[in-house]
C-alpha cells in the first residue's frame, strides 16, 4: 500500500479560503485558485455581502475555469485563522516540492511568491509558505506612494488512522505611508509619523475526523493578535493593539436521509473584553431534483447591546431539467449572520481608514435571494436574481482631508435591493468566459457622502484563452460607476488588465500582468488614487 500524505493544498487552504469573517480584497495581478467539485444538482444561489466596502457576489455557477481580478490589498488572499476545510482526498505527495514565482514591474511593484511541502515521515507533511508584495511609486504630483506587505506561515499536519491534526503559525509585516492633509502644517505638532506599521500574527490547532465515519467533526483553536499605529484618530499617536481568542467546531451526522449539522464559532476580543459566541444548527437533505439546508444562526454576545440576536439559514434549489442538455433551477436562499469586523479586515476595506470610534461587529438580520439559473447547454449557463439585505453596522467610507488624508470609516444601519446576471461560457476546452453585471439600490439615501464610495452598477468581464500548449491569456474587464455626491461622483473604475503565462517547460515559466490600460484615473480607497497603468514581468518555478 502506497504511502499516503494530505496535500499540502491542505495548508493552502488555510491560508486562502475565507476567514472567520470577511474576505480579503485583492491587487490587479496574479490569483490563485484551489479547484472544487462541481455538483449542477446541488448548487446555491448567489447573494451579496454588504459587510464591506467592495460588495463581493461572486460565485461559481458552472463548471468553468475563470479569472476574477479584483481591487485587493493582500494579493493572494493571505488570511490564517480561517476555518479549515476537511473534505480533503488523501493523496500522495513527493517528499520534496514547492514553488517560487518572482515578478517587477513598471512602478517597482514588486510579486513574489513561494510554497514549499515536504513530507517528513509517514502520514505527516511541513509546508512553508509566504509573500511579498508591494509599490514605491509617484501618484499624483505632490505624493510618493510607498507600499511593502509581507507574510510568513509555517504549518504541519499528520494524518492517523481516522483523525488528522493540523498546526499552523504565521507572522505579517506591512508597512506603507499616508498622505498628508490640507491642514497638516497648522495642527502637526506631535505628528511626526506618517508611515503606517502594521505587525500581526496568528497560531491556531485543529482536530478533525477524515471520514473514515458516517460522524464528522472538527474543533479549532486559534490566537490572533495585530499591533498598528494611528488606525483611530483620537489616539492618534497611540498604538493600537488587537488580541483574539477563536475556538470553531463543527458536527456532522447522516440522519433520515439527510444530515444534521451543528456549528459553534467563537470570538473573543481581549483588548475589549467581549465575546461572540454563534450556534447553528441545519439540516440538510437533496434527491436528484431538490437541495435542502434548514436551520438558524443563534448569536449570544456578552456587550451591552444586542445580547441576542438571530438570522435564518434557508437555502431550497429546485432543478426543474426539461431537456437532455437544457436545465432550469429555481435558486432561493434567506440567510444572515455576524459581519466580523476585526482589525485585518477592517485592512481590507482600506489600508489607508481611520476612525472617530471603534469599529463594531456588524450583523446580517436578514438577506434574501431569489433567482434561476439555466444552462442552455452544457457551454452556457445564465443565472438572474434578485435579493435585499438588512444590516446593522454596515460599513460605509468616506473621504477625510484634514490633518492626513483618510478613508474615514462609519457605520449606519441599512437595508439594500440588488440585482445580478452573470453568464458563463465554456465555448471550447480552449476558451473560457463569464460576463457578471450587478446593480445596487441602497435604501439610506440620506447617508450623503457615506454612498460615495458605494456602486450603483458593477460590471465585470474575465477569459481566459488557451493559446498553445505552452501560452495562456487572461483578459479582465471591470467597471463601476457610483452614487452622487452634491451633484457629483467620484471617477468611475474602468479597468481593463491582460495576462500571459509561457511554459517553457513542465516547471518553468515567464508571465507578464498588464494593469489598468486604459491609465484610468479612479479610486478604490477615499482619497487614495489607483495605480494608472502599469505591468509586472517575472518567472515561476515549480520543483
Amino acid at each position: 500500500m502506497k504511502k499516503r500524505y494530505f496535500l499540502f493544498a491542505l495548508s493552502a487552504l488555510v491560508l486562502t479560503m475565507p476567514m472567520w469573517g470577511q474576505n480579503e480584497n485583492l491587487l490587479p495581478s496574479r490569483t490563485m485558485t484551489i479547484e472544487g467539485t462541481y455538483n449542477p444538482t446541488l448548487q446555491k444561489g448567489e447573494k451579496v455581502s454588504v459587510a464591506s466596502e467592495q460588495i463581493d457576489t461572486e460565485r461559481q455557477t458552472a463548471n468553468v475555469q475563470y479569472v476574477t481580478e479584483e481591487q485587493q490589498v493582500v494579493k493572494y488572499g493571505r488570511s490564517p485563522m480561517q476555518v479549515l476545510e476537511t473534505d480533503f482526498e488523501i493523496e500522495e505527495v513527493d517528499i520534496f516540492s514547492g514553488l517560487v514565482s518572482v515578478g517587477y514591474g513598471l512602478r517597482n511593484n514588486l510579486d513574489a511568491l513561494m510554497d514549499f511541502e515536504m513530507a517528513t515521515s509517514k502520514g505527516s507533511v511541513l509546508g512553508l509558505d509566504g509573500y511579498m508584495e508591494g509599490w514605491n511609486t509617484e501618484l499624483d504630483e505632490n505624493w510618493r506612494s510607498k507600499m511593502f506587505n509581507s507574510n510568513a506561515a509555517l504549518s504541519f499536519m499528520h494524518s492517523f488512522e481516522n483523525v488528522a491534526l493540523a498546526f499552523n503559525a504565521d507572522y505579517g509585516y506591512r508597512r506603507y505611508n499616508l498622505r498628508k492633509g490640507k491642514q497638516f502644517d497648522y495642527y502637526a505638532n506631535g505628528l511626526n509619523r506618517f508611515n503606517r506599521i502594521i505587525n500581526e500574527g496568528s497560531f491556531y490547532t485543529s482536530i478533525f475526523s477524515t471520514g473514515a465515519s458516517q460522524l464528522d467533526y472538527n474543533l479549532q483553536v486559534g490566537y490572533q493578535g495585530l499591533k498598528a499605529d494611528r488606525l483611530i484618530l483620537n489616539d492618534r499617536n497611540q498604538d493600537y493593539k488587537e488580541n483574539i481568542l477563536r475556538v470553531y467546531g463543527n458536527v456532522t451526522l447522516p440522519l433520515k436521509s439527510g444530515v444534521l449539522g451543528v456549528d459553534y464559532n467563537q470570538k473573543s476580543v481581549i483588548n475589549d473584553k467581549y465575546s461572540t459566541m454563534t450556534l447553528t444548527p441545519t439540516w440538510n437533505w437533496s434527491n436528484e431534483k431538490v437541495y435542502l439546508s434548514l436551520g438558524a444562526n443563534v448569536d449570544l454576545r456578552t456587550s451591552k447591546e444586542d445580547r441576542i440576536l438571530a438570522s435564518p439559514m434557508i437555502v431550497i434549489n429546485q432543478n426543474m431539467k426539461t431537456t437532455k442538455n437544457a436545465d432550469f433551477m429555481l435558486l432561493t436562499e434567506i440567510t444572515g449572520g455576524v459581519m466580523d469586523n476585526n482589525m485585518r479586515s477592517l485592512w481590507s476595506v482600506s489600508p489607508y481608514w481611520t476612525s472617530k470610534n471603534k469599529i463594531k461587529d456588524g450583523y446580517t438580520l436578514v438577506d434574501f435571494y431569489s433567482g434561476v439559473s439555466m444552462s442552455l447547454t452544457d457551454k452556457v449557463t445564465f443565472v438572474i436574481g434578485n435579493g435585499y439585505s438588512y444590516t446593522k453596522n454596515a460599513i460605509f467610507q468616506t473621504l477625510s482631508d484634514s490633518i492626513i488624508v483618510s478613508s474615514m470609516l462609519e457605520q449606519h444601519n441599512s437595508g439594500l435591493f440588488y440585482n445580478k446576471l452573470t453568464v458563463d461560457v465554456e465555448m471550447s476546452s480552449l476558451l473560457n468566459m463569464r460576463f457578471a453585471a450587478t446593480h445596487y439600490d441602497w435604501t439610506n439615501k440620506d447617508l450623503g457622502k457615506a454612498l460615495a464610495y458605494k456602486p450603483v452598477w458593477d460590471l465585470a468581464l474575465d477569459s481566459r484563452l488557451i493559446i498553445t500548449e505552452a501560452l495562456d491569456l487572461v483578459v479582465s474587464y471591470n467597471f463601476s460607476n457610483f452614487h452622487k455626491y452634491e451633484g457629483k461622483a467620484i471617477n468611475s473604475v474602468n479597468n481593463l488588465s491582460v495576462g500571459a503565462d509561457y511554459r517553457f517547460r513542465n516547471n518553468f515559466s515567464l508571465f507578464a500582468d498588464l494593469n489598468n490600460i486604459f491609465n484610468s484615473s479612479h479610486y478604490y480607497y477615499a482619497g487614495y488614487m489607483a495605480q494608472k497603468f502599469n505591468f509586472v514581468l517575472g518567472g515561476a518555478y515549480r520543483f
